[in-house]
């Protein structure tokens, strides 16, 4: 009975741990009302991309700057700056964590001169 829960650990794979995370972009600039897709990769400590990382998306501040969403899409509301946050974490367990986003909204176009 030892000898087959030994066999039933060792076939249990180990969570690999995240060791960093980036946003693409990192720094973007965007009129009032356009939006952006941000992307979040997860490394292990050796640099190799985890292929299976839960990213969650935050705004930190106010909500007039934009939103963004589940999926990481910015949605640009009011001039100034919306900071986002990615959360990455291995679905196996383990700590997650973070990388920070600056889109910088601006005034669109002048409607009439």
């Amino acid at each position: 009975m030892l000898l087959a829960l030994a066999l039933m650990l060792q076939q249990v794979p180990t969570p690999t741990p995240v060791a960093s995370v980036t946003i693409r972009p990192a720094e973007a600039a965007v009129a009032v009302g356009d939006t952006l897709r941000l992307t979040a990769q997860a490394f292990d400590s050796a640099g190799r991309e985890l292929p299976d990382v839960r990213i969650r998306w935050f705004q930190a501040g106010g909500q007039f700057e934009g939103t963004v969403d589940s999926t990481g899409l910015a949605t640009a509301g009011a001039v100034g700056a919306l900071r986002v946050t990615a959360l990455a974490s291995s679905k196996g367990g383990g700590r997650a964590k973070t990388a920070f986003a600056v889109i910088t909204i601006v005034p669109g176009p002048a409607a009439a001169i």
